[in-house]
């Protein structure tokens, strides 16, 4: 009857939807104002970073830390995790699971699905909880910065901000690093974070200014952020992943947004 009765709880939590104290079915969301950046980095480590260009991005809302396994196991009712851990990141969670958790979450607010299972497309009119676009995830890690980092250039002040391979051998609990300017956590390591967009690595010599939502098909679905095992060059705000969709692995999580 106990555990009856606070699932009921938890359940009431996830009616509230999105309310004034900055969270959604009980995740803290961030809110990130509108605003323009400049997109990419010229010395990458990769030419996927280039050409550098404008972006314009509306105001939305981003979960503080990535999704936890405690949160993802409420709401789905598994744990696809590798190392487990209630406040470490979610992982081993492919770009479908994290979609499917969207949608869930979404349906449990009340809110509109984003995502068609169907043909897996985004419809991103609707107020929905999705995984951010590539240029919102960018935008959001860097917080006002135009350097390396959300923080400045100089690398000796990662371990301040981020789980990497200079200081762990895994994934770590959620929160613990210092956030960036607009209260984000682990925007560099720990875990890759899916995006919703398909992968190109030439799609910045075209990309739209407003708002892009990446290219309408493709083999490989975004990843940022770096994770655990990844050294320096690779955890830069600029950095750009990739994998399968349907592969899940220990150093990919992911966080969630939405438009208010």
């Amino acid at each position: 009857m106990k555990r009856y009765l606070i699932f009921i709880a938890f359940l009431f939590c996830l009616a509230c939807g999105k309310g004034t104290s900055g969270k959604l079915l009980g995740i803290k969301m961030v809110r990130i104002p509108e605003g323009t950046f400049m997109m990419g980095l010229e010395n990458g480590n990769t030419d996927n970073t280039q050409p550098v260009h404008r972006i314009n991005v509306s105001e939305f809302l981003m979960s503080a830390t990535e999704i936890t396994q405690r949160q993802f196991q409420r709401v789905m009712g598994k744990n696809p995790s590798r190392v487990i851990g209630n406040n470490f990141p979610v992982e081993n969670a492919s770009w479908f699971d994290a979609v499917r958790f969207c949608n869930r979450i979404s349906e449990l607010a009340g809110l509109d699905l984003c995502y068609n299972t169907d043909t897996w497309q985004c419809d991103f009119s609707k107020n929905g909880c999705r995984l951010p676009t590539e240029a919102e995830w960018e935008y959001a890690c860097r917080a006002g910065s135009n350097e390396k980092y959300c923080f400045g250039n100089d690398k000796s002040r990662l371990t301040e901000y981020a789980w990497y391979s200079a200081n762990t051998s895994g994934t770590y609990p959620v929160g613990v690093k210092k956030p960036n300017a607009w209260g984000l956590y682990d925007m560099h390591g720990n875990v890759y974070e899916w995006c919703s967009d398909f992968y190109d690595e030439n799609y910045y010599k075209n990309s739209p200014i407003n708002n892009p939502t990446g290219p309408q098909s493709g083999s490989y679905r975004v990843l940022r952020g770096g994770s655990w095992f990844n050294h320096s060059d690779y955890i830069r705000s600029a950095h750009r992943g990739r994998e399968h969709q349907g592969v899940g692995d220990s150093h990919i999580g992911f966080r969630v947004v939405y438009r208010p």
